[in-house]
């Protein structure tokens, strides 16, 4: 994803989710040749959609998984923390949000239907 090339995902569960949900690919049949071979063709004969897939994809890895952005929050749950190091998390610090949502739940809608496949 973040070499901005469409995704051929042959899975189910999680990763499978933030693709299609990214608008970043299209999702295939695990262990079906046929399966992949019309995913193929299908990124071959719209290279309009292809683009915007990678493009898609790109997006989503700089706005979801920048280094910086990640540390960023976990550096906001010890700030508050005195300067020695605590062995339990003081009752005022409240860290839970941001981590509880993960970025399937917070994904805009950056991409046209046409890139998606069912």
């Amino acid at each position: 994803m973040a070499m901005q090339r469409p995704i051929i995902i042959g899975v189910r569960g999680e990763a499978r989710d933030i693709v299609m949900e990214a608008h970043a690919g299209i999702a295939m049949e695990p262990d079906s040749a046929r399966s992949l071979v019309e995913a193929v063709e299908t990124l071959a004969d719209n290279p309009g959609a292809t683009r915007d897939m990678g493009k898609f994809a790109r997006q989503f890895v700089a706005a979801y998984y920048d280094r910086n952005l990640l540390a960023g929050r976990i550096f906001a749950c010890w700030r508050p923390w005195p300067e020695r190091l605590r062995w339990h998390k003081p009752k005022s610090v409240s860290c839970g949000s941001t981590f509880q949502r993960g970025p399937r739940g917070l994904l805009p809608r950056i991409g046209p239907s046409e890139a998606r496949t069912p």
